[in-house]
């Protein structure tokens, strides 16, 4: 499988606001500017080479683990997201990981990722957010994906790759209707889609072997 270079750049893909049409919408934004991050993102998911074994997917969990903690951790401590209708406690999908890597006899006493994301404002906890958000369908997707040597751990310790269940789309819409509301101007955009970019950096960069 070929891996992403450790030397992650994502300044280079920001958009420019002076460009951007006014009908655009912040999570079409974000897409768009996230794009290649995301492709990167996926080449560092092992678990969907077809050689995947028990290994493969406990070290993934274990990496996501440590992701989830950083950006929960960030969560709690922002006050202006705690005045939003996003629920940190009831999106918290640490637990999951930490079920799925218990299921499997493996230890949850994991690194954590450096985020290294400057989250000051709204607009670049959601930043933060959608990343961690869009990652419950990415999941799903995985999910349905597994190699041979997983499908068997599949209702086992899967619990992570599930999402929020029945519930992922609904929630996820949930989310974009915070994040249209509150990225609304231009500048709130780039903000919010630098912080997803330095999100997915770090993303990258913490599961690489």
């Amino acid at each position: 499988m070929v891996r992403p270079s450790s030397a992650v750049s994502h300044r280079g893909n920001l958009p420019r606001v002076g460009r951007m049409a006014p009908r655009v919408t912040a999570r079409r934004w974000l897409r768009e500017g996230t794009g290649e991050l995301h492709r990167a993102a996926e080449e560092c998911v092992a678990i969907l080479d077809d050689r995947a074994g028990r290994a493969t997917y406990e070290s993934y969990l274990a990496g996501m683990l440590g992701f989830h903690l950083a950006a929960e951790a960030l969560f709690e401590a922002h006050a202006e997201l705690s005045q939003t209708p996003f629920d940190v406690d009831g999106r918290r999908r640490s637990r999951h990981l930490e079920a799925d890597l218990t299921a499997m006899g493996a230890a949850t006493d994991v690194p954590s990722c450096h985020l290294g994301v400057q989250s000051d404002t709204l607009a670049r906890a959601l930043g933060v957010a959608y990343i961690v958000e869009g990652s419950t369908l990415g999941g799903r997707h995985v999910l349905k994906r597994l190699p041979p040597n997983l499908v068997e751990l599949r209702g086992v310790a899967t619990r992570y790759l599930e999402g929020y269940g029945p519930a992922t789309g609904s929630r996820w819409r949930q989310f974009l209707v915070l994040l249209e509301g509150a990225v609304d101007h231009p500048a709130a955009r780039a903000s919010a889609l630098r912080a997803a970019q330095a999100t997915l950096a770090a993303l990258i960069r913490h599961l690489q072997p």
